[in-house]
């Protein structure tokens, strides 16, 4: 579980794993530490949960650091201008609204209006470039995620690309995290002077 908030005479938890036996007014025994995710390089190609537990079938991921999935934001000062185009590949965004490296974009529109579609072809426009793309699912369908891992597979892009999955039947708690968790990775690659795409699905 992870500590939401502490008062005098309660604790708020939010439970990250399914669980029966947890009940309000349960004991709890604090860890010490914070939630974390495996950051590096061996995650590419690889599709984890907020927790990094792998979700492709292949032994855990061999890395030799874990970053908490919170983190205080660079302060306005320390963040450089948005100077450099990000090409999505897509002419009449690339021509009309660029998009920059460093930049925040609000893809928004009613369902099945293509958002992911815009999201994909941006990953997959990535693929020879010196971008990583970190791609996080919240709360979809299994089905929904292997068909975007699958067309970003088949344009060889699969490899440039890390994939945190909040499947939809996992826990509340689990599904919130995961925003958070894609964050930290692309944290990583932002510290490590690389280039990250990250996008929220």
């Amino acid at each position: 579980a992870l500590t939401m908030g502490v008062s005098e005479r309660e604790v708020q938890c939010v439970l990250l794993q399914a669980s029966g036996d947890v009940a309000a007014g349960a004991e709890a025994t604090r860890t010490g530490s914070v939630a974390d995710v495996p950051v590096g390089e061996a995650l590419l190609g690889r599709v984890i949960d907020p927790l990094g537990v792998p979700l492709d079938g292949q032994p855990a991921a061999k890395t030799d650091r874990r970053d908490p999935v919170e983190r205080p934001a660079p302060g306005i000062v320390d963040r450089d201008f948005v100077s450099e185009p990000l090409a999505t590949g897509i002419t009449v965004v690339d021509s009309m609204i660029p998009l920059g490296r460093g930049q925040r974009q609000l893809i928004i529109g009613d369902r099945k209006t293509g958002k992911t579609t815009i999201a994909v072809d941006t990953i997959i426009n990535q693929r020879d470039t010196d971008v990583i793309a970190i791609y996080v699912s919240v709360g979809q369908k299994d089905s929904g995620v292997a068909q975007v891992m699958d067309e970003i597979r088949e344009h060889g892009a699969f490899d440039r690309a890390v994939f945190v999955v909040g499947r939809a039947d996992a826990t509340p708690g689990l599904q919130w995290l995961a925003p958070y968790a894609g964050c930290a990775i692309a944290e990583y690659f932002r510290d490590q002077g690389k280039h990250a795409l990250l996008v929220l699905d």
